[in-house]
């Protein structure tokens, strides 16, 4: 019982963390570790660069490392 109720607590920071993203980090994040999508998928679903993309999930991924305290 334990277990579940920790679990959740997880789930719902790590969402919370995640819903304090920028929206282009944010976005990111959910197509490529979420959808699977490739840096050019999301180039293109984004309107921007690859090089861009690297950058917003690079920043995003590092903002949640040190910010997950829980996890």
């Amino acid at each position: 019982a334990q277990d579940t109720i920790d679990r959740k607590e997880r789930i719902t920071h790590s969402r919370q963390l995640i819903n304090r993203l920028p929206e282009k980090q944010r976005t990111a994040i959910q197509l490529r570790d979420i959808e699977g999508k490739t840096y050019k998928e999301i180039a293109e679903i984004m309107a921007t660069t690859e090089a861009d993309v690297k950058i917003n999930i690079y920043r995003g991924r590092n903002f949640l490392k040190n910010n997950c305290k829980m996890l």
